[in-house]
């Protein structure tokens, strides 16, 4: 194959040098080597195998002390175990369809009726959902990544957290056609390190797998010349050397030759953020930023999204000092319920930009019992976030 180039937007940063695995080839409907008069136990079989799989992921994870990590796959086998998602399939299969193609319709079912909420945390499992019913269908064909030799850079028209973290042959990074920066996949592919693409050319997915591959910046380079292979290789090697140092010093006081003391406090928006910020000594957050989880939002982020956003930020830094911003909205960073569907439309900095265009409105009582009442008094939670947000500086 020749030297191939494709563009895309980095969801999780770095430079990695792999070997090319489609993660999500087409299945035949036709299924090898499995009985095809019990629809209904096939799907069932299928969807419990895949529960499992993901329990035993979660738990293997857990035991090495990756938390967050776990519980997005304990959330995955929670799809997986889900008796409507199973249901819908079976019905299908019921009606006359084969097992293969009853799964794929309840999945994609399921995942748009997930794709089309407001709430941009929900929205998100749609992936999540897409994901558990590709492992169902590789499992109804026996399919396994056992024989799978490494490093990978990982393609899929849509990849998973689970695809990241299964203890196959290493995943050294991953690039897709579709996906978020707030998806499981994006956050597990930064607490690994692990570059992630997003939005790349659907052509890149017709590369055979073995063809190398590397992944910097925001490219996605099949078959890249030596030079650019060298440089990939002194980069990373220049990567791991800095992160070995960094981890060697890390708990050395934070002191200038003159004896100084300097806070040196992390600048975050997700709980991983958050652990890593703790893992490598920081004085506490000095920015969490609040707007990221919301970049996707068709509407005002309600009180609680805000606060499932933000209660495992807390619990994480729990003791610790946290400064908070609120919503930081700008022209480069625009969610789609503030742009109307415009590509031009243009903001300014901040929130006091919003409610000078009348997009905000009352301030946020500062008085504890006065936010009891106006919380009691808010019937509308998205027009509660408004209001609340309004006054904030």
């Amino acid at each position: 194959m020749n030297r191939t180039v494709y563009s895309g937007i980095s969801a999780s940063p770095g430079t990695a040098l792999g070997i090319a695995f489609r993660a999500d080839r087409a299945q035949t409907e036709t299924l090898p080597h499995r009985r095809t008069d019990d629809p209904v136990g096939q799907i069932t079989e299928a969807f419990e195998a895949v529960a499992r799989r993901m329990h035993d992921l979660a738990e293997s994870l857990r035991a090495q002390g990756q938390a967050e990590q776990a519980d997005i796959m304990e959330v995955a086998g929670y799809i997986a175990a889900d008796n409507d998602l199973r249901t819908l399939a079976i019905d299908h299969a019921e009606r006359g369809s084969p097992t293969t193609v009853a799964i794929k319709r309840a999945v994609d079912s399921y995942a748009t009726t997930l794709a089309t909420l407001d709430d941009p945390v929900l929205a998100e499992r749609a992936t999540d959902v897409r994901q558990i019913g590709r492992r169902a269908l590789a499992w109804l064909h026996g399919d396994s990544d056992d024989d799978i030799d490494g490093p990978l850079v990982l393609l899929a028209h849509e990849i998973g957290a689970a695809d990241l973290l299964e203890p196959h042959a290493p995943v050294v990074a991953a690039a897709s056609v579709v996906g978020g920066p707030n998806s499981h996949a994006a956050i597990v592919a930064r607490s690994l390190g692990i570059p992630l693409l997003l939005g790349i050319d659907e052509a890149a997915l017709r590369c055979p797998d073995g063809v190398e591959v590397l992944v910097d910046a925001a490219a996605l380079v099949f078959t890249p010349e030596p030079a650019e292979r060298q440089a990939a290789v002194t980069a990373m090697d220049g990567a791991r050397a800095r992160k070995a140092t960094l981890v060697a010093e890390r708990g050395l006081p934070s002191v200038t030759r003159s004896g100084r003391r300097i806070v040196l406090r992390a600048n975050i928006a997700t709980p991983s953020d958050a652990q890593a910020a703790l893992t490598a000594g920081a004085d506490g957050v000095g920015l969490l930023r609040t707007e990221l989880p919301f970049l996707d939002a068709r509407s005002w982020p309600s009180y609680a999204q805000h606060t499932a956003a933000l209660v495992p930020i807390f619990r994480c830094l729990a003791g610790q000092s946290v400064t908070v911003r609120t919503l930081d909205y700008a022209d480069d960073k625009l969610p789609p319920f503030l742009t109307n569907g415009r590509s031009d439309q243009r903001l300014g900095r901040g929130l006091p930009h919003a409610r000078r265009a009348g997009r905000l409105r009352r301030p946020v009582p500062r008085d504890p019992d006065r936010r009891r009442r106006h919380r009691s008094e808010d019937h509308d939670p998205d027009d509660r976030l408004r209001r609340r947000t309004g006054g904030l500086p």
